[in-house]
């Protein structure tokens, strides 16, 4: 994406398919960290809610991302609907990562 920035020919011609690829590989890795906490013997609940929390956002910034184009073009109101959606479960992901990861330390 840092490469298509400074490509001032094609500014406007930007898409942010890129979102896609990190994406991916976030969701991916929050999966495998899933299946291998399920396998534990003693599962630390925390962990388990900071990892659904991560699958929850990057899994809306994925579906947002892959929509990209769509949503650059589309009608206001939809739009505005979708990024509320969004900033909404940022909020719930940082708050579900703040408090699971401050009881995590209290117990260390």
């Amino acid at each position: 994406m840092i490469v298509k920035l400074f490509d001032w020919n094609n500014i406007k011609n930007f898409e942010a398919y890129d979102w896609i690829i990190y994406d991916t590989f976030i969701l991916i890795f929050t999966l495998v960290a899933i299946l291998k906490l399920v396998q534990q013997i003693k599962i630390n609940k925390y962990h388990l809610f900071i990892c659904f929390g991560v699958l929850a956002f990057f899994g809306l910034d994925f579906s947002v991302a892959f929509t990209m184009n769509y949503i650059v073009n589309g009608a206001y109101k939809i739009v505005s609907w979708v990024y509320l959606l969004r900033s909404i479960v940022l909020l719930f992901y940082f708050l579900t990562l703040s408090i699971c990861t401050w009881k995590i330390l209290k117990k260390a």
